[in-house]
């Protein structure tokens, strides 16, 4: 019906029935056929000519699509996509986000260096997660600093003022006017 060439691994085995209540088309089926084979743990690995029909922990190790930018299927096969976050860090990602992750399949892996998140699922799972991401990598709080020429007080005092203020009245470590409490 698809026109595509399956190669079944060893240990897929077993039957699928997908009901629909009328005609559906060519694109539709395959969509059914990709979720039947999501429920049942299994996933398609591209190789050449061919899709390998394998399970989805082993599939993961394996050559699954990539994808980088704006545009990723939300289909229910396995693939990796590739995500630079922003604002937020890709660490803190991972740590909060990965029970999001379809249970024991999906890979969630934070690269450091360019903040960036590597997740392995399926694609309708990641685009779950990518929803939350485009919620969470806004921009927020960030340090900044001004300087502001003082004309009609003394620097030191109006230092000191403004540490209390921002330290609401604990003793302060710093020297100089600083400002501990951020």
């Amino acid at each position: 019906l698809t026109g595509k060439n399956f190669i079944l691994d060893p240990g897929v085995k077993g039957k699928v029935t997908i009901i629909a209540p009328s005609r559906i088309t060519v694109a539709e089926a395959y969509k059914a056929f990709l979720s039947a084979l999501a429920i049942n743990g299994l996933t398609l690995v591209p190789s050449g000519k061919f899709l390998k029909i394998k399970q989805a922990q082993n599939a993961i190790r394996d050559n699954i699509d990539t994808y980088a930018g704006s545009y990723a299927p939300t289909t229910d096969n396995m693939i990796t996509r590739i995500i630079q976050l922003r604002y937020i860090s890709a660490k803190d990602v991972v740590s909060n986000l990965s029970t999001m992750l379809n249970s024991r399949l999906g890979e969630l892996k934070s690269y450091e260096p360019t903040n960036t998140l590597i997740i392995s699922d399926y694609g309708s799972n990641i685009e779950h997660i990518m929803k939350i991401l485009r919620q969470l990598d806004v921009p927020g709080f960030e340090e900044q600093l001004d300087v502001i020429r003082v004309r009609y007080a003394k620097a030191t005092e109006l230092a000191k003022t403004v540490d209390s203020i921002i330290n609401k009245g604990k003793n302060s470590q710093t020297q100089g006017g600083g400002f501990t409490a951020g």
